[in-house]
């Protein structure tokens, strides 16, 4: 699992361990001792946060304004396609 640093908690990382789930979470400067991480995992989820970002750029889809899942469901893969 590849999150963002703010999830790294001990008590969120310990569950994911026991579910058989490597967690990757960078360490915020504050954390000692340092946990280790996959960096080049890590920084494929910058792509990830990329793409929600260029998504985003669509008024419709940052407001949501469909009042329907599967309407706003249909505009975000419309707009995935257009970028």
């Amino acid at each position: 699992m590849v999150a963002d640093k703010a999830y790294g908690d001990d008590k969120l990382r310990i569950l994911l361990f026991e579910e058989g789930i490597f967690p990757c979470f960078s360490a915020t400067s504050k954390r000692t001792p340092l946990r280790p991480f996959h960096r080049g995992h890590y920084r494929r989820r910058h792509r990830v946060e990329n793409c929600f970002c260029e998504l985003k750029k669509h008024r419709r889809v940052a407001t949501r304004y469909d009042k329907l899942a599967s309407s706003y469901l249909a505009f975000v893969g419309l707009a995935a396609i257009l970028h």
